[in-house]
């Protein structure tokens, strides 16, 4: 299961990069992309992580005259905690999608979809105290436990164009049991 997720990923990544050589061929205008924003937890996901971050890039080729493939790369990072535990994510996604963009003359407003291979490295730290009984002393113990999974998401979203290079996005993932909603600024050149 797990060689069939990495082949996934694999697969993503070559579709980004064959967006790439086609756009690069052809006579239609390659926009690029980067941004950043929040990433917030959804779920029981949300009973464990904060609020985090995210920054991505990524390529558009225009297929149609309201259609674009978007094939992109990101870091989404979320940690949370209490009083005795520590933890902290890390997810490397790879991802296509299809856009469809609205045709209104005054604001440009867009629809997002598509597949992604998120990369997980989770760590999670436990701190307790421990009683030894034949010393008569409390002692701090520690437990970390680290663990890396390979999953496929859905991704569905939303933007709107502010002015001739900037968009904001709202993305919702749903990956496994971590679901997440991405809010984002991204800069298109």
């Amino acid at each position: 299961m797990k060689s069939l997720k990495v082949l996934a990923g694999v697969l993503c990544l070559v579709l980004v990069l064959a967006t790439f050589g086609f756009s690069a061929q052809s006579q239609k205008k390659l926009n690029f992309y980067a941004g950043a924003g929040l990433q917030l937890p959804l779920g029981d996901w949300s009973d464990a992580a904060d609020i985090g971050f995210n920054v991505q890039g990524g390529v558009l080729y225009p297929v149609y005259k309201m259609i674009d493939i978007q094939g992109g790369i990101g870091f989404f990072y979320n940690t949370g905690g209490e009083s005795y535990y520590d933890l902290k994510v890390s997810n490397i996604v790879i991802s296509v999608d299809g856009r469809y963009n609205l045709p209104l003359e005054k604001v440009k407003l867009f629809f997002i979809g598509g597949l992604g291979t998120y990369f997980r490295h989770a760590k999670l730290t436990a701190e307790y105290p421990e009683l030894m009984m034949d010393e008569y002393a409390v002692i701090q113990a520690v437990e970390s436990s680290t663990t890396n999974e390979t999953n496929i998401g859905l991704r569905l979203g939303a933007g709107v164009a502010i002015g001739r290079h900037f968009e904001a996005t709202a993305m919702f993932h749903v990956v496994s049991d971590t679901n997440m909603l991405s809010l984002g600024v991204a800069y298109r050149f």
